[in-house]
């Protein structure tokens, strides 16, 4: 950990009352993640990138929906208010350019799921996806602190599409094709009386722990079902219908799958607890481009450097997306595993 992330920690933690406890990092993505020991815990401390690529109260958001969880009994993290009851806490240091937002959780005992992960996992994957989708709450209105999913693009980001150079075009026509299929979703659904829901928005196989059941639910549990996944980092809530939510659970299990066995486990695993709902290969197709097109504009926005191997991973399939060219590879293998 460099000496400015290192002091935005102790700052961080300052606001917790825990300003000297011992904490380590152990892992570094869109954001820095460390293990910290003190009493009462251990807690996990995330602190995030300058810039925020969320709306405003997104950490209240987090923190409403995982009480919520908790309250009916899902095995979640668990925000630590700050000393005087905040969400999170926005420090400034010196060596490190601009604010970051800090926020405290629970420790949630538990190893990361391998890449690729097992049949087994990839259907519990399923289950848990299942099971936040059935106590999600609805609303009629964007919640706030929650990312727009009537927006193909749904980061609270510029849009940048129009200067990724030669492929600012492919990428533009893809959009406006993801767009409205997007549109068509919500006018369908909203006529058919199904309402928006808070989704994980990121439920993949690198956002759950390998855990084993709790004493709490040990006693329900068969053999057959320990260790079990739990969702982690709901950082990305998503207000949306279950379909666009399956399919970012779906896009990223693809990259892992070449023949569709894991996607398939992953839906037998959903239908377990409830009803796969009606997500055929046009409207799926449709919104793996919209996932394609999010990761590829945030990417832009971000402009890290080293970051073209992240476009390049969505961009030949856009490109066949956009000329009207049916799935392939993997993304095919994917589709026609959860629709056929």
């Amino acid at each position: 950990m460099t000496g400015g992330l290192h002091a935005a920690a102790r700052a961080a933690l300052d606001a917790y009352g825990r300003a000297n406890a011992p904490f380590v990092e152990i892992s570094t993505s869109h954001n820095t993640v460390c293990r910290v020991d003190a009493p009462g815990g251990p807690f996990a401390l995330r602190i995030a990138p300058h810039g925020t690529v969320h709306r405003p109260g997104a950490a209240d958001a987090e923190r409403a929906l995982l009480d919520d969880l908790a309250s009916r009994g899902v095995r979640a993290p668990r925000v630590v208010p700050t000393d005087d009851g905040a969400a999170s806490v926005t420090v400034e240091v010196p060596d490190l350019p601009g604010a970051r937002e800090c926020m405290l959780l629970a420790w949630v005992p538990g190893v990361p799921v391998r890449r690729p992960c097992s049949v087994e996992q990839a259907t519990d994957l399923g289950r848990v996806a299942a099971q936040l989708h059935e106590l999600a709450p609805t609303a009629l209105l964007l919640p706030p602190g929650v990312l727009d999913g009537r927006d193909a693009l749904a980061f609270a980001v510029p849009d940048l599409l129009d200067t990724a150079g030669r492929l600012a075009p492919v990428l533009r026509d893809a959009h406006d094709r993801a767009q409205a299929a997007v549109d068509d979703l919500w006018e369908s659904r909203a006529g058919a009386g199904a309402a928006a829901r808070v989704l994980h928005g990121d439920l993949t196989q690198t956002n759950v722990l390998t855990t084993e059941p709790s004493p709490d639910t040990a006693a329900d549990t068969s053999p057959g079902d320990a260790p079990r996944l739990v969702p982690i980092d709901f950082q990305d809530l998503l207000w949306g219908h279950v379909e666009q939510d399956l399919a970012i659970s779906l896009l990223r299990l693809s990259r892992d799958d070449e023949t569709g066995e894991r996607c398939a486990a992953f839906r037998a695993g959903y239908a377990a607890v409830r009803p796969w709902p009606a997500l055929d290969a046009g409207l799926l197709r449709d919104l793996f481009a919209a996932r394609r097109l999010q990761m590829v504009n945030l990417t832009l926005v971000l402009g890290r450097p080293g970051s073209g191997p992240a476009i390049d991973l969505h961009t030949a399939a856009l490109e066949r997306y956009a000329a009207g060219a049916g799935p392939a590879g993997q993304e095919g293998a994917a589709i026609a595993a959860v629709t056929s």
